[in-house]
C-alpha cells in the first residue's frame, strides 16, 4: 500500500490531463500504474473489495467509490485524489 500511496503522491505533483468530469487521463504512465496497482492491491484474487486496503488508502486521504456498477458489485473503482479520480477495475 506504502508504494501505491507514494505514486498517489507523485501523481498529484505531476501534470496530468484531467477531463471535464474530473477523471485523470487513463494514458498517462503513472495514471496507468496506480491503476494497475490499484487492481492488485484493492481487489482480493475472488473479485471482492479489499476492505483493508481501502481503509488505509482512505487513511492516507484518498477516498475509493464506486465509478460504475451492477447488481453484483463494482464494475469500475475510482480513487479520489486532489487533481483527479483515477479509475481501476
Amino acid at each position: 500500500m506504502a508504494s501505491l500511496i507514494k505514486l498517489i503522491k507523485d501523481l498529484e505533483e505531476s501534470h496530468v490531463k484531467v477531463n471535464a468530469d474530473g477523471y485523470l487521463d487513463s494514458t498517462h504512465p503513472l495514471v496507468k500504474e496506480i491503476s494497475y496497482l490499484a487492481d492488485e492491491l484493492l481487489i482480493t484474487p475472488n473479485g471482492k473489495l479489499d476492505v483493508d486496503n481501502m481503509e488505509i488508502l482512505d487513511i492516507a486521504g484518498y477516498r475509493t467509490f464506486p465509478v460504475e456498477r451492477d447488481r453484483f458489485g463494482w464494475l469500475i473503482g475510482g480513487i479520489q485524489t486532489s487533481i483527479g479520480v483515477v479509475t481501476y477495475g
